[in-house]
């Protein structure tokens, strides 16, 4: 064993939490010649004792756990010691030595299988749900043309008018040489007319990545130009997010990446099929709510009280909101049938069964989901802490949580209106330029979808706020954190005289 080491020794409680890997061994140290200042006191399952001198230092304390790396039982990994006695051998040389067990503590890592197997059950799921639910196609709503990518090689000639309406927009022709760099027609050189206007304004340059569209259906294949090639950009800044989110983010960074493929994934292979398949929006939404929440917070806090607190605080409040929706959804007499794409989903939902009255009730609910998800865990995470450092009621945890609930009620509020008023700045400035009289405005069918999405969010994080808070602080109290069983049992005792 070796004599130069330098360890700190830590003792838990929870022992259901630990796994032994060695039996019991004996570590001594040599100490000057001179009695203890006190017999630790081993009726009490912690032990407080610090000895040191020219060769180990042994700290036993029961406040937290420290991360070693020892040679002793040559584990390097993360690991605790249990102190099971103490005991002096030869008093001329005042050697001290120490009973211990070598276990891995598995609140260090447990993380990672709660992740993973979070993740392997969504992956089963989605699949399962994927096979269960094939798309039905419907006649009419296949794209007809094929997109490509493609390089504009040079601008043979253009004639162009600055724009009367939009300032540094151009309107007229282009005639272009481009090269197609995708599809069936990859690799030919082609020379194709580029129409600008307003609307549709591609100012092609010589070098520039476009999409162009090929009608496959006419004899002579027409090549028009469809828009910007977009996709690099979007892909190199949604990565360079990812790669933020992963660094900065330190141990939750790569989870909390995780967790937002996981929701976007969530959201286009299982919410907007079901909704296309007919299921019904309340359940549909509520299920793929659930869904989302139970991933993310399993990823993000792993198995503990404080993320069954969050889960339950963001089901409620999902619950909550889309309670408030359907509310008032029947007050105002407004639906999904509304939305300006209804018309056409309309049609489509003849073939589908899709319900397409119940699309603002799935918008409210998801849009919502986030700022619930934040104030819950926020919450949560501020009780677990309250809870461990002192011995409070349900009462006094309960005012805490809503103390610094308040704190956020303004600004996740403000988060979710100001969100819904800058998706309908474009009709804000319509009904502000023609000077629409406040009856109009007030009753019109945007406004009152608008209204209904902001004020529902709004009012399900308000209500979330009590709700975790009091969930928090009964769960915390019936079921103490494994930290706060540590300091109560670490509480000062009077030491007694070592013989």
């Amino acid at each position: 064993m070796t004599a130069s080491v330098l360890a700190a020794f830590g003792v838990l409680e929870n022992s259901r939490f630990f796994r032994p890997i060695t039996k019991a061994e004996w570590v001594c140290s040599y100490v000057p010649a001179t009695p203890l200042p006190f017999k630790p006191d081993f009726s009490r399952r912690f032990v407080s004792i610090e000895l040191q001198n020219y060769y180990t230092v042994f700290t036993i304390t029961p406040f937290k756990t420290v991360k070693i790396r020892y040679k002793i039982f040559n584990k390097p990994n993360i690991s605790v010691i249990f102190v099971e006695s103490v005991k002096k051998r030869h008093k001329s040389k005042g050697e001290l030595c120490v009973k211990i067990s070598h276990r891995t503590d598995r609140r260090h890592v447990r993380r990672i299988p709660a992740a993973l197997i979070t993740v392997s059950v969504y992956i089963l799921f989605l699949v399962i749900f994927q096979v269960c639910n094939p798309k039905k196609m419907v006649p009419g709503t296949q794209v007809r043309d094929n997109l490509e990518d493609a390089v504009v090689i040079s601008v043979l000639n253009e004639q162009l008018n600055k724009s009367m309406i939009v300032p540094g927009y151009a309107t007229g022709t282009q005639h272009l040489r481009i090269q197609i760099l995708s599809g069936s027609m990859k690799g030919k050189t082609v020379e194709i007319t580029n129409v600008l206007s307003t609307l549709e304004n591609v100012h092609a340059k010589a070098g520039d990545h476009i999409v162009v569209s090929i009608n496959r259906k006419l004899k002579n294949q027409p090549i028009t130009v469809f828009n910007y090639q977009r996709a690099p950009v979007i892909l190199v800044f949604v990565g360079l997010f990812f790669v933020l989110l992963w660094f900065l983010g330190g141990k939750k960074g790569p989870v909390s990446a995780i967790g937002v493929l996981l929701t976007a994934v969530t959201v286009f292979f299982f919410l907007l099929p079901m909704l296309y398949n007919g299921y019904s929006a309340l359940w549909a939404s509520v299920a793929a709510a659930s869904v989302i929440v139970v991933v993310t917070m399993l990823l993000v806090g792993g198995w503990s009280t404080k993320t069954a607190v969050a889960i339950l605080g963001s089901v409620l409040g999902t619950v909550v909101s889309g309670a408030l929706c359907a509310l008032l959804s029947s007050l105002l007499h407004i639906s999904g049938v509304n939305i300006m794409e209804a018309e056409d989903l309309i049609v489509i939902g003849q073939t589908t069964g899709m319900h397409v009255d119940g699309l603002l009730f799935a918008s409210v609910l998801i849009a919502s989901l986030g700022a619930v998800m934040d104030i819950s865990m926020t919450i949560a995470s501020s009780i677990a802490e309250l809870s461990a450092e002192s011995r409070k009621s349900i009462r006094a945890l309960f005012l805490s949580g809503l103390h610094i609930g308040q704190d956020m009620m303004g600004t996740m509020s403000s988060t979710l209106i100001l969100a819904f008023v800058g998706n309908s700045m474009g009709l804000l400035m319509m009904i502000y330029s023609f000077n629409v009289p406040f009856m109009q405005f007030i009753n019109t069918n945007q406004v009152g979808m608008e209204l209904i999405q902001g004020l529902t969010g709004s009012f399900s994080v308000i209500l979330s706020v009590p709700l975790v808070a009091y969930l928090a602080a009964k769960l915390y109290t019936l079921h103490p954190s494994a930290e706060k069983k540590k300091r109560i049992a670490a509480s000062p005792s009077k030491p007694h005289e070592f013989t």
